[in-house]
């Protein structure tokens, strides 16, 4: 039986230079392990020679490595114990490193419109659903309660969503806004019925992608039960800035189950 995240590519899909993963063609960052692939994906009709497809999208070499997963799991750890360089490494691939031994068995949605309730010049509602860990969404500092409004343009379940929450300003430091602690999220379905559910997100933390920081991602829950056609973030608390401070959400990725 094949791996369960194999894919067939479609023309214009880009692939990942460093874990093979297949991307649609607007995408800036990979889908998996959040390598740039603008401008430097690999189109299918143009592999870079060595390039082994198997079935989709893999190389031969990952299709062997999660054959001798357990191998592997404890040849990692043993390394991440003894070896400061292999840490960092390590870190900046850690979503490939475990797709590779726990397959997804989700796939990322086309991004939705957004609309926010107030919006800054530079930072508008799109920049939270752009799929780019460097651009944010922020409010305006007199908002006290934003909402980000999500439009799909195929109704789609939903099953879950990563939220990168806050945003980085030019010294590094995400305490300069307000980031979302309690979001109501309010669905509403093609048939106009709705339905509400209550999220709670961590404080903002800082990752790494080839050596930039960025906030990290946050992964939750969120069943819609049946195909969505609008979604509302609704912010009803945050955690603390200074005052006036505005609030900004970096990213937000939906996911839907596959097959």
């Amino acid at each position: 039986m094949l791996p369960t995240n194999l894919k067939k590519t479609k023309p214009g899909d880009l692939i990942c230079d460093r874990c093979g993963e297949i991307n649609t063609a607007n995408r800036k960052f990979c889908a998996r392990c959040g390598n740039p692939i603008e401008g430097g994906g690999v189109e299918p009709s143009k592999k870079k020679e060595g390039w082994k497809p198997f079935g989709g999208g893999l190389t031969a070499g990952a299709l062997l490595l999660r054959r001798v997963a357990p191998v592997v799991v404890v040849g990692l750890t043993l390394l991440y114990a003894a070896v400061p360089d292999a840490r960092s490494w390590m870190n900046d691939r850690k979503e490939s490193l475990i797709d590779i031994v726990d397959p997804p068995t989700t796939l990322s949605v086309s991004p939705p419109l957004a609309q926010g309730s107030t919006e800054a010049t530079d930072h508008v509602a799109r920049d939270a659903v752009d799929l780019n860990p460097l651009t944010y969404w922020q409010s305006q500092p007199q908002d006290q309660q934003p909402s980000l409004t999500m439009t799909f343009g195929v109704p789609v379940r939903l099953n879950e969503v990563i939220v990168r929450n806050g945003a980085l300003n030019a010294d590094n430091d995400y305490r300069f806004f307000r980031r979302a602690r309690q979001v109501v999220v309010i669905m509403e379905f093609i048939d106009g019925t709705q339905k509400q559910r209550e999220l709670t997100f961590g404080d903002s933390r800082i990752a790494t992608i080839g050596g930039v920081s960025v906030i990290d991602g946050q992964r939750v829950s969120l069943d819609t039960g049946k195909p969505v056609a609008r979604l509302q973030f609704a912010v009803v608390s945050s955690y603390d800035a200074p005052p006036d401070s505005p609030l900004a959400i970096t990213e937000i990725e939906f996911f839907t189950e596959k097959g």
